[in-house]
């Protein structure tokens, strides 16, 4: 008697279209020569037994799991909500898939990443990385890995390309300068700052554009204005604002290092 729901297997494939096996192995993954009468004569075969494909086993075949890695701190920012909507876009274009990856910002996450990667369990990763590249100097000396990483910190760049893959950096350092030009410029003295965990260069950067805004300005730093929080996400802008204002001095305006902090303190 005939097992139900028994798997159909490309042996299955072959004694429905009259072909070997390995034929319908090449047919599949489209590797090597075949004629189109056999091709077409495999995929109605596949068709008719419903046949799905085991990735596993077409990746050893092809050497390709047409999965695409990107990952990403977290899923409160709207900003990385615009980014893999983009890049779903494009992977589709690419006939590829594509596997969200949450690391929370640590670098046991990141590493982690990393590791899937080097696994082959994608094609190429993209990957948001909140830490300094140090920590993953072992992964990035591996030849022909397929990797993007976009960063914060801009004055990283020429570091990153130093190992050959490419990088998406953005200078927030200057942008946070330019946020204090123009309090200047609007007559503010009295200007605060919320940052995130300044452990990550992400936010150290902006942190230190602030400084470097008051300095060109000629404004004291007051420590009674600066609030600095363990993460930056929307509950941690919050309770930073919550302690800015308990401490009775209230600046005229705020520098914030993330969106999210700045809707909390709002």
């Amino acid at each position: 008697m005939e097992k139900k729901n028994q798997k159909v297997t490309i042996y299955d494939i072959a004694k429905l279209a009259g072909v070997a096996p390995g034929t319908v192995s090449r047919a599949l993954n489209h590797i090597g020569y075949i004629k189109q009468e056999t091709q077409e004569k495999v995929e109605a075969a596949a068709e008719e037994l419903n046949y799905i494909p085991t990735r596993a086993a077409q990746s050893l075949k092809t050497k390709c799991t047409g999965l695409l890695l990107v990952a990403i701190p977290d899923m409160e920012n709207p900003f990385y909500v615009q980014m893999i909507s983009a890049i779903q876009e494009e992977v589709r274009e690419s006939g590829y898939s594509m596997i969200l990856y949450y690391t929370n910002g640590s670098i046991e996450y990141e590493k982690k990443a990393f590791d899937l990667l080097r696994e082959h369990a994608a094609d190429g990763m993209i990957m948001v990385n909140l830490n300094h590249i140090t920590p993953y100097l072992y992964y990035l000396k591996k030849p022909h890995l397929p990797l993007v990483l976009c960063q914060m910190s801009d004055h990283l760049a020429d570091e990153y390309r130093e190992y050959g893959f490419d990088d998406i950096c953005i200078d927030t350092k200057r942008a946070v300068m330019e946020v204090v030009d123009l309090f200047c410029r609007n007559g503010h003295t009295k200007i605060g700052f919320i940052g995130g965990n300044q452990t990550l260069p992400a936010f150290l950067d902006r942190y230190h554009g602030y400084e470097e805004g008051l300095s060109r300005h000629r404004l004291p730093r007051e420590e009674r204005y600066v609030v600095l929080a363990e993460n930056w996400l929307e509950a941690d802008g919050y309770q930073a604002a919550k302690e800015l204002h308990e401490r009775g001095a209230l600046p005229t305006a705020i520098c914030f290092s993330h969106d999210l902090m700045a809707l909390g303190a709002m």
